[in-house]
C-alpha cells in the first residue's frame, strides 16, 4: 500500500512538473476607463454607507507588456464598506490584434491603509485565472495575481499590474 501510495505521488508530482515546465511568464501592464457603472446603496448595521457597484471598465494593454495592444474589458461587483475595506469579482476580456481572445476571472480584496500625507487610500490585491481562449490561445491555460491603483487624474479609471504564468495545452 504504502509503495503504490509512493509511486502515485511521484506519477502526480511528475505530472504537475512536466504541466508547469512549458510555463511562460505574463506581465501586462493596463488602464482601465469607466465608461458605465451602477451603484447600489444598502445601508448595514453599523455600515449605514456600505454599497454595492457594477463597473464596466475598458483599455489597451500597455506596450511591452504580453498582449500588447490587445483591447480589454472588465465587467465587475464590488462590495464597499468606503474609507475601511472593499471585496470584488468579475471577468476580464483580452481582444488581441489578431483577433485570438482571452478570458480570466479575478477576484480581490482592498484595505484602506494610511498614505505618507496621511490620508486614506485603497490598496488592493488579487488573483486571476484564465477560462477560455480562442484562435490560438483556445487551449490556454495560467493563474497568477494582480493589483489594481486609481490612475493620476482621473478617479474612476484604475492602473492594473498583472503577473502569472501562461501556457498553451499541445492538443
Amino acid at each position: 500500500m504504502r509503495q503504490t501510495f509512493i509511486a502515485l505521488a511521484v506519477m502526480i508530482g511528475g505530472g504537475i512538473f512536466a504541466t508547469t515546465a512549458g510555463a511562460e511568464p505574463l506581465t501586462i501592464g493596463v488602464t482601465l476607463s469607466n465608461p458605465q457603472q451602477l451603484r447600489i446603496d444598502f445601508p448595514l448595521v453599523g455600515a449605514e454607507k456600505h454599497y454595492a457597484v457594477y463597473v464596466k471598465r475598458e483599455g489597451v494593454v500597455a506596450q511591452g507588456s504580453t498582449w500588447a495592444g490587445a483591447k480589454v474589458q472588465e465587467v465587475g461587483l464590488h462590495d464597499v464598506f468606503p474609507g475601511d475595506r472593499v471585496w470584488g469579482t468579475g471577468y476580464i476580456t483580452f481582444m488581441l490584434p489578431n483577433g485570438d481572445q482571452v478570458s480570466m476571472k479575478h477576484e480581490f480584496a482592498a484595505s484602506f491603509l494610511p498614505t505618507p500625507d496621511g490620508k486614506m487610500a485603497p490598496v488592493d490585491h488579487g488573483v486571476w485565472t484564465i477560462i477560455g481562449g480562442t484562435g490560438g490561445l483556445a487551449r490556454i491555460r495560467g493563474v497568477g495575481r494582480f493589483q489594481f491603483k486609481p490612475a493620476p487624474g482621473d478617479a474612476n479609471a484604475r492602473v492594473w499590474d498583472l503577473t502569472g504564468d501562461i501556457g498553451v495545452m499541445a492538443k
